[in-house]
């Protein structure tokens, strides 16, 4: 027997523990009604993994479908101590973005894509997008700010002359259960430079956003 291959014999039990570490499978089943993720994996070789432990990073969980890709590390190199460190799912990965660019993705049609130029796209295949009450409070106040102190500005001619500039002035609040005072909006302005007038269609809205 050479030298070569008294190491290869006392590398051989070596070489098959690094081999049995670490597997490819897939997904056959999900249980995700405990604090740990717990899936059933069938491997490359046809072995059924029961019960097995996915680790999933903090912030971040997700629900595996059928037949997506696992890798799974065998502590020690025993499958019966094995664990779920990796779930892929390249046949819904969206794809094409630029380097540098981050998708939170379920699948082509569900995503939201921070660009590399600092926008950030969301996609929604569905009717809602649901916002938690911190963020809609947030919203809020701030578009009913912008509505509530908006003016509509125009020019008006009446006759022949010098245009006049003005503003409609911001909406009346329509707190109470009284009628609106009309006559605390401005006056429509008179008849353009093409004939046509400034009705209350065309004024700022007469109500405030509550």
């Amino acid at each position: 027997m050479t030298l070569i291959d008294q190491i290869n014999r006392l590398l051989a039990p070596i070489r098959a523990l690094l081999n049995s570490m670490a597997t490819k499978g897939s997904v056959d089943t999900v249980d995700d009604s405990g604090a740990m993720q717990v899936l059933k994996v069938v491997t490359g070789d046809g072995e059924t993994l029961d019960r097995l432990e996915r680790l999933q990073p903090m912030g971040l969980t997700s629900v595996p479908q059928n037949g997506d890709e696992v890798i799974v590390l065998a502590l020690n190199g025993d499958l019966e101590h094995a664990i779920a460190v990796q779930v892929g799912a390249s046949s819904r990965r969206p794809t094409g973005l630029a380097a540098g660019e981050v998708a939170v993705w379920r699948d082509v049609s569900n995503k939201i894509v921070f660009k590399s130029n600092g926008d950030i796209e969301m996609y929604a295949s569905g009717d809602n997008i649901k916002i938690g009450s911190t963020v809609k409070k947030l919203i809020n106040e701030e578009f009913q700010s912008l509505f509530n102190n908006h003016v509509h500005n125009y020019n008006a001619v009446s006759g022949v002359g010098t245009p006049t500039v003005g503003s409609t002035g911001k909406p009346a609040s329509s707190t109470g259960t009284g009628a609106l005072d009309t006559g605390s909006f401005p006056a429509v302005p008179p008849t353009g430079l093409l004939g046509d007038g400034l009705t209350d269609t065309h004024k700022t809205s007469k109500t405030q956003a509550e």
